[in-house]
């Protein structure tokens, strides 16, 4: 059963939004944009560590902290475009790039995000199979504040460790790499 923004009459309202044109050219790789963007993600990084170096104080740590998690953040989008072959028509080269440049930085491999993100797309729309839970989350009353909760708090890191360590779910893979 897909939710109601993906009902059938949603489904042609969007295609009637953009032409196959519009979304051909959305999707095309755009290389100097997207090193010109990475390269600025890299600069805020360092400028934010230079500056904590520089002023060693809680009111300068506070905020670059939550910076720092936006920057992170990004670099988990970094690894999702790359996991989907969008660095690079090359895909040894697009694999390189995601594992050195984006993956690894927070401490992944591109592998083990692929393990992770690709059954999604097997189940998009399902909410009793799709391993991605958050599309699906509830955000009346305190469910927002129990969903922001589980993130903060490890909850979700956790569930997606011991699906790794159990080889739980039906996966692209045989187990995690």
């Amino acid at each position: 059963m897909l939710p109601h923004y993906l009902a059938a009459g949603s489904l042609s309202l969007m295609s009637n939004l953009l032409s196959k044109e519009d979304i051909h050219e959305l999707s095309r790789i755009q290389h100097m944009r997207l090193w010109f963007s990475y390269t600025l993600w890299w600069v805020c990084m360092v400028a934010l560590i230079q500056l904590c170096i520089s002023f060693a104080h809680w009111w300068v740590w506070f905020p670059a902290i939550l910076l720092m998690g936006f920057l992170q953040n990004g670099l988990i989008l970094w690894t999702h475009e790359s996991a989907h072959y969008n660095l690079s028509r090359n895909k040894e080269l697009n694999n390189v790039l995601g594992d050195l440049l984006m993956a690894g930085p927070i401490g992944i491999t591109l592998d083990s995000y692929r393990w992770h993100h690709l059954p999604h797309h097997k189940h998009q729309g399902d909410p009793s199979k799709e391993p991605e839970k958050s599309p699906f989350t509830c955000v009346k009353g305190n469910q927002l504040w129990v969903h922001i909760a589980r993130h903060l708090f490890g909850v979700v890191a956790f569930s997606v460790i011991f699906r790794r360590t159990t080889h739980l779910g039906d996966t692209p893979f045989e187990a995690p790499p």
